[in-house]
């Protein structure tokens, strides 16, 4: 039975909350998917103008002692990737969040890049660089198709 689990330093919004990120996922496509939102959501300011409302928490999963090799597995995939991840040790652990508890054996996929948005204001950054584009916002319409003018 794996002894896995996530923990996130104090302060961050728990894992699964609306609005959360991380790219530790177990398979390359939505790994390689959260990594393009990630480049996004670090780099908003310079890509629609605005407040960013992202925040970097950082990102633990824990496994325990004899769990090792799939985690392994994963963080070698993930940094193939891109992602910004290493397997970190209880000592290691201790330094980057000494409020949690580690016991000796543990260790941990870590993502010092992960962090959780406001999503209303993520939608509300959107919705104000389409307009300055634009773009006219149609609430509660049905969208039958869309057409792009001058672009991609």
């Amino acid at each position: 039975m794996s002894s896995s689990s996530t923990r996130e330093p104090q302060g961050a919004r728990r894992p699964g909350a609306p609005g959360r990120w991380c790219a530790h996922y177990s398979n390359a496509p939505e790994a390689a998917l959260a990594l393009a939102a990630q480049r996004w959501f670090h780099n908003r300011k310079d890509l629609i103008g605005g407040h960013s409302p992202f925040t970097r928490t950082s990102f633990f999963q824990f496994v325990g002692p004899h769990d090792t090799g799939k985690p392994r597995e994963n963080v070698t995939m993930l940094a193939g990737l891109g992602v910004n991840t290493r397997l970190v040790g209880a000592d290691e652990i201790k330094s980057l969040a000494p409020q949690l508890w580690v016991g000796a054996a543990e260790f941990a996929a870590y993502e010092p890049d992960s962090g959780y948005t406001d999503p209303a204001a993520t939608v509300a950054g959107l919705v104000a660089a389409a307009r300055r584009g634009g773009a006219t916002l149609r609430e509660r319409a049905t969208v039958t198709a869309l057409r792009v003018l001058g672009g991609a």
